[in-house]
């Protein structure tokens, strides 16, 4: 990030839609200064309360921190504007200079006559130092100033916090790949930090920061303990155990959440591990940050934190009890992964013992998630990817190369790894940065990458320009590329005709695969016609070149492609929508297109791109699959023996006529009921449903049910459970009537 020298005193500093974030503050920070409120639960003989705050504008040491904007600090550090504040420090933006680049610079904002905050304050520091990690904000110095002022100055981060980029999420399931990359990041910091044998006890959305160009820093380490002082309470841990007994900490709030009078619990509510939230410290380690990371991949996952009941004291009793169940149903809904969801669940396991010891469990298992998608595809592009002449590449949508081709390196002259060890927004001209950024963008959005057009640092400084063509998998968090360099054809006066021998290598390409692939002006008129298309529809290039698409239409089809083409000359993409188009022999042919508008150098649409494929043979695999299900459903419905399915709970979920005619019921008076209010034996029932959970399959089990009519009915039942990907879904069955045997045996005996 490029800033200037900061303002002088009293000048407002303006950005739009970017915070600045500084390590060891409790909230976000952002340039337009905003009161910070903070809560406090406090437990007493009169119960839980809690208490809203905010700093006072009013206080004496506010005053004295206000009129520090342009002092010059250890005669280095200029300080600049106010940018955000908590309850022991204020944050100002600043100017190193002697090295000449922005600072963030905290403050301690209490007296220098309490020497016990300011230890707390200069040991924030001294942790956060000591974790030199790409993940970890990075500080430059702290220390006292000559007149006994306490301050940190720190790297300044601009970008979003994950819990700005959840609340703006608009589909959950599209970004998944991303936040899963941002959340695998914020782990891989936290295990370093845990390696290191420093555990953070306040993760949480508000303190992952995420770059503009997707790079991820765990902030806030003003609550990170060694984990040695947890056994031997040194530093400082008298005072967090006491807190009650220091009259500063009712003047201005800790940067903790909650706190007790019989203990200290540090944290946020929302994302409390239970042994924090029960102020039990022999039992807080590198696990109760596990269960915070699982409190974030909870949120999402699902939307919401695992506490979640409105307040602070309610969450915080919730933590405490251990109160999960609602979380974790949630997760079983989100429709999520199966891998993440049940890797959130061992980490939000409610008895530390239970959850992964530390972050390393996090990132290997998230890791192997992300990369088992990258390495199916790769495997099936290795061979065209080496042997393309253009530059082929994978990348990440966070902004780094995972694999290029021997052409990358070949044309711009730096090593291969050079190439993926930096941002490639790191190689692209800075006039050039923004328009990529938004390209990749829409690529994270699903939509293609057609003719975009771009320069690139060459390793000796002069620039290329590069011409791309990409498709993004969302869902795997990757972007499939190619790219070729057209610095000539840019430049030279002969463009055009430049521009339309790389359409005719490019249609080489595309005039290799099965697919219809065509290109028609903003009128519809045909513009190309590959060999796909000519086996697909019957026509030859030579019959549809300058003739309008319409020729393939039905009559009542034609609406579509005036919808069509508004929606390309819009500049938008029309994506697998399904339709009808007749062949030159008459034949209807069911067909899956694609449409995407082409730009020319200035960005204009020109033309439109369609990709088309015969799914003829799918419709008709659909049909006979209905079919056989149309039958199977008449087979069960009709069947003369009873038969009935029960969910996990013991719901029944639906059940044949001849069930509902055994026992004399509606399906309106047995369907959504619970199986039990119709068996006479309730143990029985219990034994049953605990052997069907068990996985046991049930053959002649005898049981008795209750008729309408008051009568009750002998029954052998014959049961299993039916699973999907080991998840219970419901029983399958059977139930016989043994009635007359029953009443025979009894005459008999």
């Amino acid at each position: 990030m490029h800033q200037d020298e900061p303002n002088p005193p009293g000048a407002r500093r303006r950005q739009h839609k970017r915070q600045h974030l500084a390590p060891a503050v409790n909230e976000v920070v952002t340039t337009d200064p905003v009161p910070i409120q903070t809560v406090e639960v406090s437990c007493g003989p009169k119960g839980v309360t809690t208490d809203s705050g905010s700093h006072d504008d009013s206080h004496p040491l506010h005053e004295a921190l206000a009129g520090l904007e342009a002092r010059l600090l250890k005669e280095r550090y200029r300080i600049g504007n106010e940018i955000g504040r908590g309850g022991m420090g204020v944050v100002f933006a600043g100017w190193d200079t002697q090295l000449e680049r922005p600072v963030a610079i905290k403050v301690l904002a209490v007296s220098p006559r309490r020497p016990a905050q300011t230890q707390r304050f200069l040991r924030e520091a001294r942790i956060a130092s000591r974790l030199n990690h790409p993940g970890i904000m990075a500080v430059h110095e702290f220390g006292m100033s000559g007149d006994g002022l306490a301050f940190i100055v720190m790297r300044l981060l601009d970008g979003q916090t994950l819990k700005a980029l959840l609340a703006s999420c608009q589909n959950r399931s599209a970004d998944l790949p991303r936040f899963l990359t941002i959340f695998l990041q914020a782990c891989q910091a936290v295990n370093f930090a845990h390696d290191q044998g420093v555990i953070h006890r306040d993760l949480k959305p508000d303190n992952i920061m995420v770059g503009n160009y997707g790079a991820v820093t765990v902030i806030d380490w003003g609550l990170a303990k060694i984990l040695s002082d947890l056994d031997r309470q040194a530093d400082t841990t008298a005072h967090d155990e006491t807190p009650d007994r220091d009259p500063f900490a009712e003047q201005i709030p800790l940067t903790t959440e909650l706190h007790t009078v019989c203990g200290a619990i540090f944290g946020t509510s929302c994302y409390l591990p239970p042994e924090q939230a029960r102020g039990d410290k022999g039992l807080i380690d590198r696990r109760s940050d596990v269960f915070a990371l699982g409190a974030i991949l909870c949120e999402i996952l699902t939307g919401f934190p695992p506490f979640t009941s409105g307040s602070a004291a309610s969450n915080w009793t919730q933590s405490a009890q251990g109160c999960l169940d609602s979380a974790l149903e949630r997760l079983d809904a989100s429709g999520g992964p199966p891998p993440i969801i049940t890797l959130a669940k061992r980490c939000l396991a409610a008895a530390p013992q239970d959850r992964p010891c530390s972050a390393q469990a996090l990132v290997e298992d998230v890791t192997g998630y992300l990369e088992a998608g990258q390495r199916r595809a790769e495997q099936q592009l290795v061979q065209f990817f080496d042997l393309s002449v253009d530059l082929f590449c994978i990348a990440g949508l966070n902004g780094y190369f995972s694999r290029v081709n021997e052409n990358f390196p070949r044309l711009l002259g730096y090593p291969t790894a050079e190439l993926l060890s930096r941002q490639f927004f790191d190689f692209v001209h800075p006039e050039d940065l923004q328009t990529t950024v938004a390209e990749v963008e829409r690529l994270g959005r699903g939509e293609p990458t057609i003719q975009f057009l771009n320069r690139y640092r060459h390793a000796d400084g002069h620039y290329l320009w590069l011409e791309w063509t990409a498709r993004a998998i969302p869902q795997e968090g990757l972007i499939y590329a190619v790219a070729r360099d057209v610095t000539e054809r840019v430049s030279a006066t002969a463009a055009r005709v430049q521009l339309e021998h790389e359409r005719f290598r490019l249609a080489e390409i595309v005039d290799s695969t099965d697919d219809a692939i065509v290109s028609k002006d903003l009128n519809g008129v045909v513009q190309s016609w590959n060999t796909g298309a000519e086996k697909l529809f019957g026509y030859t290039a030579e019959e549809m070149i300058g003739r309008s698409v319409t020729h393939l239409i039905p009559p009542e089809k034609l609406a579509e492609e005036d919808t069509i083409l508004r929606l390309i000359r819009a500049g938008k993409s029309v994506d697998h929508f399904e339709t009808v188009r007749i062949a030159k022999d008459g034949r209807r042919i069911d067909i899956s297109a694609s449409v995407s508008p082409i730009h020319d150098t200035q960005g204009r649409v020109i033309a439109a791109a369609k990709i088309a494929r015969d799914i003829g043979d799918r419709k008709k695999l659909e049909a006979d699959l209905e079919r056989i299900r149309r039958e199977l459903t008449d087979f069960i419905e009709n069947a003369v023996v009873p038969l009935h399915w029960v969910d996990g709970s013991g719901i029944i979920l639906w059940a044949n006529q001849a069930e509902l005619d055994f026992l004399g019921y509606s399906r309106d008076e047995y369907i959504g009921v619970p199986i039990t209010r119709f068996h006479a034996d309730p143990p029985v029932i219990a034994d049953i449903l605990c052997r069907l959970g068990s996985g046991e399959c049930l053959t002649g089990y005898e049981a008795r049910l209750r008729a309408k009519d008051g009568s009750i009915k002998h029954v052998a039942i014959h049961s299993s459970v039916y699973t999907d990907e080991g998840r219970f879904v419901h029983t399958r069955c059977f139930t016989i009537d043994i009635t007359a045997q029953k009443q025979l045996l009894a005459a008999r005996g």
